[in-house]
């Protein structure tokens, strides 16, 4: 069994080069999101940056993004 890739190999960051696999990934992930939020107060925990909270505002009734 080999080594788990490293945190920062399996996540993007702010500021930071995607593939287009990995945009596409986001844009699924917020778009799903999304859809569950619709009407409803939210909150989205460990958001880094917020790359997509601007996707999920739009349907949400409110939201909150943080992250530590």
């Amino acid at each position: 069994m080999s080594d788990p890739a490293p945190f920062e190999q399996l996540s993007e960051g702010a500021g930071v080069p995607v593939t287009d696999d990995a945009a596409m990934r986001i844009a699924t992930r917020y778009a799903v999101a999304a859809d569950l939020a619709t009407g409803r107060r939210t909150l989205e925990l460990a958001c880094a940056a917020g790359h997509g909270l601007g996707v999920v505002a739009r349907r949400a009734k409110s939201l909150v993004g943080a992250d530590i």
